[in-house]
């Protein structure tokens, strides 16, 4: 009975959860992100690999202005606890997103455990091109994220969003 109890509990706090996620994002506090997560996630990615996951997807995507619900699963386990598991549809300043997030229970309190992202706003188009200049390769790619030359060729890698 007490488990049954304690669902809607755990699915309030994971989505007050999402809410703060997102607060952080915007604020760009990708270490809190990682220091408050839970174990799970802290032992099989490092800090800097987490910092590098989330940094240029902020930096695309932009501020999260709104996110919807679209499913949730809870999982009650005798060995490793609960878990929630969620998934939003995200509108970031520039496109949209399917974010998924994990939490582990930890004492009522939900602790990121996993976090995926998937949007074409964030697709990156490698392509190369026969330019003279690193400048060409700006004009020819308004969205540049980077570009590299060899070989007299500059290869390009570019963001199929729109530049704002």
């Amino acid at each position: 009975m007490l488990t049954a109890c304690s669902a809607p509990a755990d699915l309030s706090s994971s989505e007050d959860a999402v809410d703060r996620f997102h607060t952080q994002l915007n604020a760009q506090q990708f270490v809190t992100i990682y220091a408050e997560s839970a174990t799970e996630l802290r032992t099989v990615t490092r800090e800097a690999e987490f910092i590098g996951y989330l940094t240029p997807m902020s930096a695309r995507l932009g501020k999260s202005m709104d996110s919807v619900m679209k499913s949730w699963k809870i999982h009650r386990r005798v060995a490793s606890g609960t878990s929630v598991d969620m998934t939003y549809e995200t509108t970031f300043e520039h496109g949209t997103a399917i974010e998924d997030f994990s939490f582990s229970m930890l004492g009522g309190k939900p602790l990121l455990a996993g976090y995926r992202i998937r949007s074409f706003a964030v697709v990156e188009k490698r392509h190369s091109v026969s330019l003279k200049t690193q400048a060409d390769a700006a004009i020819h790619a308004p969205n540049l994220l980077e570009s590299e030359e060899r070989d007299g060729i500059w290869h390009v890698v570019s963001s199929i969003a729109p530049s704002t």
